[in-house]
């Protein structure tokens, strides 16, 4: 079963064992560079961010090491973070622009408490303009049921390096917390139990925060976590199982960061879906090519294979059958068909808790799909 360890010892294991060995020098070097780098970048996340509990909402306090020196915690994310409702009476294409407290725009725009609530984040150097995936998954979303929908914009942040983006979801989680109580406060029906948050890459921690911070979310589903800077921290700093009542993750790009890889590796949900192993996607580039040409260029490497996670979960909620992953010690096993006969539970927008193995919080389920399973 799987095991927690730092996300640079996580490798393929070919690379781990030393059986690679045609490397040129010039990428070896570069390889030695990066993982300096994202293994110290990893060293100072650690040091320079507090458990959530220490960041607080009074203007006194202040994140260390963030930019802006002496400003506060309340003050610095106040004016980078926008809310966008879309709810079944607005009408509205674009959304509605809403902050906390604004109880008049609320209303104005149709805000129906009965009614589910789907929060979407996106993740690093997105936004909410001119991200396609975003109002693709918020089309779908609205074609099968009556529901709110809140899109979290934190695009001045996300745009900064990725460390200081890094930081910076704590922050964003926080704000998202509040709104979701600035809800609770005005509407009495409204409670955490009709709320879904679904996060991409950071975003899924973004939402992860906002669960731990407001107890009792019925569900977050995290769209291939993102792992470095993530896996060595506090839980109540990213996603886990304790942060909704239900937790499940879809991995597509999981595996050691100096290759690429840049999805959370080891299970931290109620379930994880590993499809086609987790790692590489068929229809994208080869990773290890195209993460070595990247770097020499200094560009972040192609996302293709991390950003299928989204496309097959934007799959499943048009889907006309249900797919299902199996419960498996690990991919190779599942490739063996020993796992065939093992629990089952079905992935994406229908997936539930129902009839999970409980006592586990390594419940690592397996499949295989192409670009597409219709």
């Amino acid at each position: 079963m799987f095991t927690s360890r730092p996300w640079f010892s996580v490798c393929p294991e070919k690379l781990c064992k030393g059986e690679i060995t045609m490397w040129r020098p010039l990428p070896l070097i570069c390889l030695l560079m990066l993982t300096w780098r994202m293994v110290n970048s990893q060293r100072l996340f650690a040091k320079r961010i507090p458990p959530i509990e220490e960041v607080g909402f009074c203007e006194c306090q202040v994140l260390p090491g963030l930019p802006g020196g002496t400003r506060s915690l309340l003050q610095l994310p106040k004016f980078g973070i926008k809310f966008i409702l879309y709810t079944p009476s607005s009408n509205r294409a674009s959304g509605i622009p809403i902050s906390t407290g604004e109880t008049r725009v609320l209303n104005g725009g149709g805000f129906d408490p009965s009614l589910p609530l789907t929060v979407i984040t996106h993740g690093w150097t997105e936004g909410t303009d001119e991200t396609d995936w975003i109002h693709e998954l918020r089309s779908a979303l609205q074609t099968k049921a009556p529901m709110n929908i809140l899109l979290v914009d934190w695009s001045n942040f996300s745009r900064l390096d990725y460390t200081t983006a890094a930081l910076h979801t704590a922050l964003v989680g926080r704000r998202l917390a509040e709104f979701l109580m600035f809800l609770k406060n005005t509407y009495p029906r409204f409670s955490g139990n009709q709320v879904h948050l679904i996060g991409f890459s950071m975003g899924a921690h973004v939402s992860g925060v906002a669960g731990h911070l407001f107890p009792g979310i019925a569900r977050i589903t995290g769209l291939d976590p993102a792992g470095p800077n993530f896996e060595c921290v506090a839980d109540s700093l990213r996603l886990d199982p304790s942060d909704a009542i239900f937790v499940d993750n879809v991995h597509t790009n999981s595996g050691c960061a100096v290759t690429g890889h840049i999805g959370y590796t080891t299970p931290h949900g109620d379930v994880d879906f590993y499809i086609n192993g987790g790692g590489e996607q068929p229809g994208c580039r080869p990773l290890i090519g195209e993460f070595l040409f990247d770097s020499l260029l200094l560009r972040w490497p192609n996302i293709c294979h991390h950003t299928r996670a989204i496309k097959h979960y934007i799959d499943s909620i048009h889907a006309g059958s249900p797919i299902f992953g199996f419960l498996c010690q690990d991919y190779r096993t599942y490739q063996t068909g020993a796992c065939q006969n093992n629990f089952r539970t079905v992935f994406g927008y229908n997936a539930s808790p129902e009839g999970l193995p409980r006592g586990s919080s390594q419940n690592a389920l397996f499949f295989d799909i192409q670009n597409s399973f219709f």
